[in-house]
């Protein structure tokens, strides 16, 4: 709380955009910040920025992995929000990132 003016300027930091949200998340050393919802939407936007829209089922494993990485440190996510969206299996996930919670 100490970190903002007060509520209002808190709501616009966070409401502002998903980035500015990762930030205050970042800040405050929150773990996982985003929904699957949400997540899923910031991986339909990776998925056209570096993949030329391609769809899941078309990704190679390696790609699957790459995407895996940027949720994981860029949005924080929590390795079942991983599993879920990309499909990776638990064991794939969990090693990648060791075990968390879910």
């Amino acid at each position: 709380m100490a970190l903002f003016r007060d509520a209002h300027q808190y709501f616009f930091c966070v409401s502002k955009n998903v980035e500015s949200y990762s930030e205050v998340a970042s800040e405050l050393d929150d773990s996982e910040f985003l929904t699957d919802a949400e997540l899923f939407n910031e991986f339909q936007i990776l998925l056209s920025d570096q993949y030329a829209g391609a769809q899941l089922h078309s990704l190679s494993p390696a790609q699957k992995l790459d995407i895996a990485k940027i949720l994981h440190f860029k949005y924080r996510s929590s390795n079942g929000q991983i599993r879920r969206i990309i499909g990776i299996s638990p064991h794939d996930v969990d090693q990648l990132f060791g075990r968390r919670n879910q």
